[in-house]
């Protein structure tokens, strides 16, 4: 789906695979002193959906400010479903599923407040999951996740005269990161950065780029360079 006009946009994508495959075996045993033959049976069972879409959003209300607005999301999941009948006769039965999974937001906003002077904000959430369970006799489950949250802030300057036409950016940049499983709490990381970048042309083949940064974290280390 896509529709634009002067001031908006809108773009959507979507799509879906459902594989559904089945097998069956049979392994048959004969005996030389003629004893009766046995036979294993198996028969499995995939359910195997799949899919993923993206949207986004674009607002323009004017040359100088614009704002996008992306989500995502995907699924690859197997449901599996299993039945065995041995060579003495036992039946043994199996399901299990496993699926993982992403989705999240990214926002970006751009102000120009001269035509060499502009504004960046970008914003983001994602969230990253996995899930197995199965039933084997007894129940078996495990979960993790990940999110992560990130919000930055630049103001790019462009022809700078007295850096002979070189472009100086200053930003401020922080990521918090959290972990998690069904048997373990919470861990929350976090990074913070502050920089101040340079990029110029240096004749026709070469540029030049330098960044000077210092950063902080929550396990208490501090880095710049």
């Amino acid at each position: 789906i896509n529709y634009q006009s002067p001031k908006w946009e809108l773009n959507a994508t979507a799509g879906a695979i459902y594989n559904k495959p089945k097998l069956t075996n049979d392994i048959t045993r004969s005996y030389s002193n003629g004893n009766p033959k046995e036979t294993m049976h198996e028969d499995r069972c995939f359910e195997s959906p799949q899919g993923g879409g993206m949207l986004k959003l674009g607002f323009y209300p004017s040359e100088k400010f614009s704002v996008i607005l992306r989500g995502v999301y995907s699924l690859n999941a197997t449901n599996t479903q299993q039945t065995i009948t041995d060579f003495d006769n036992h039946l043994v039965a199996l399901k299990s599923k496993d699926k993982i999974e992403n989705y999240g937001t990214l926002l970006n906003t751009f102000y120009n407040i001269t035509h060499t002077h502009r504004l960046l904000l970008r914003a983001n959430y994602m969230d990253y999951s996995y899930s197995y369970r199965d039933k084997l006799g007894t129940r078996t489950r495990y979960e993790s996740d990940m999110r992560e949250y990130g919000v930055s802030l630049k103001s790019e300057n462009e022809k700078i005269d007295w850096l002979g036409g070189g472009n100086v950016g200053l930003g401020w940049k922080s990521t918090w990161r959290q972990n998690g499983t069904q048997s373990v709490d919470w861990n929350t990381y976090s990074v913070h950065q502050l920089y101040i970048d340079h990029s110029r042309s240096i004749g026709k083949h070469f540029s030049l780029y330098l960044i000077l940064k210092g950063e902080t974290d929550n396990l208490h280390r501090k880095q710049s360079y």
